[in-house]
């Protein structure tokens, strides 16, 4: 039996943002840009040849059981670890970030643009979580919608960056395992009426679940 732990094995990972590049943009990009020693190359003799991209592990090889996280939740670990002596298949959370998180929400149709999170969201210090209204609705790229909850291990605890009050990250990879944050999240917002077109680095989006295909991303889209 084969466990994948961490997002990295199960979705790619922050690996997989090289998908977004061919092989020569990206040796280029690591050996010759202007941030890289002068005549460096790459080395023909002591490093393998690249694939054709990253590849997330069970495109390679079957995985029965999926432990997604940055890391994963030792509660996570405990469960299958626990389940698999006791024979039986293991409880692991399948709902999205948003469906743990107790933020205030008023609904569709009071935001139209994303801003940067260049300033603290807006919440009282000291008060509970549940006071505090949504970071997505304030404006903030929380990728909570199209992300698998379980950071904060047990079922029903609040997300942890929620927690600190910070936006989702999406480390925890897509809900569904096929599924891809960046485009899931668009169509999150085009649903909501959210103009995405202002987002500064929608790559960051792919960094957790882009690993499945070879998807590329255009500057301005």
């Amino acid at each position: 039996m084969l466990i994948a732990l961490g997002t990295c094995a199960t979705h790619g990972g922050i690996p997989s943002l090289i998908n977004q590049f061919g092989n020569d943009d990206l040796l280029d990009r690591c050996y010759h840009s202007e941030t890289t020693d002068p005549g460096a190359d790459a080395s023909g003799d002591t490093v393998p040849a690249l694939l054709d991209r990253c590849y997330a592990l069970d495109e390679k090889v079957k995985v029965d059981i999926y432990l997604p996280g940055c890391p994963p939740h030792p509660d996570q670990i405990a469960e299958v670890l626990t389940a698999l002596l006791e024979g039986r298949a293991p409880e692991l959370p399948f709902k999205s970030v948003c469906d743990t998180c107790p933020t205030l929400r008023d609904g569709k149709g009071k935001l139209t643009k994303m801003r940067r999170f260049t300033e603290n969201a807006l919440y009282e210090p000291g008060r509970p979580l549940a006071e505090m209204h949504c970071l997505l609705e304030q404006g903030l790229l929380c990728m909570g919608p199209v992300t698998r909850a379980g950071c904060a291990g047990n079922i029903g605890s609040a997300p942890c960056c929620l927690i600190a009050r910070v936006p989702c990250r999406g480390c925890f990879g897509p809900v569904m395992r096929e599924g891809n944050q960046l485009l899931d999240m668009y169509n999150a917002l085009a649903s909501n009426g959210i103009d995405f077109t202002n987002i500064a680095d929608p790559s960051s989006m792919l960094r957790f679940s882009g690993a499945h295909g070879l998807l590329r991303v255009k500057a301005g889209r």
